[in-house]
């Protein structure tokens, strides 16, 4: 996954990766069910939980969300981003539930293009 983003990291929907050290950041695995508890980002810990997904680039995705947390609070501050997550969740989301899609499809022309380069295609 780290490969993963670190080439999504160059591109212009993954570039506000780079203001911050998203690998500083310690991701746990735990045990999740679809659409229960599938990713927490853990501010004061500065710490993200992971569920694992069958699918890659949905946990991609999964994942970039939770970074998009994390970059929300590194840009604003821990206190300002308490305030606006309980104020404004919705456009807080927002902005985390864009960075996912763009992240997920990311990931799945990723494996397209693997798959056409072992098929010679």
């Amino acid at each position: 996954m780290k490969t993963l983003l670190s080439n999504y990291k160059k591109t212009e929907s993954g570039s506000w990766l780079n203001s911050f050290q998203s690998e500083t950041i310690n991701v746990q695995f735990i045990s999740g069910t679809e659409g229960k508890r599938q990713a927490e980002y853990r501010p004061l810990e500065n710490t993200m939980l992971l569920a694992e997904d069958s699918d890659p680039a949905v946990l991609f995705g999964s994942y970039v969300h939770e970074l998009y947390h994390a970059y929300q609070r590194h840009r604003y501050g821990l206190l300002l981003y308490w305030l606006f997550l309980g104020l404004f969740r919705p456009l807080m989301e927002r902005g985390a539930k864009q960075a996912e899609l763009n992240a997920t499809e990311f990931a799945c022309n990723h494996r397209l293009e693997t798959w056409k380069k072992e098929n010679g295609i």
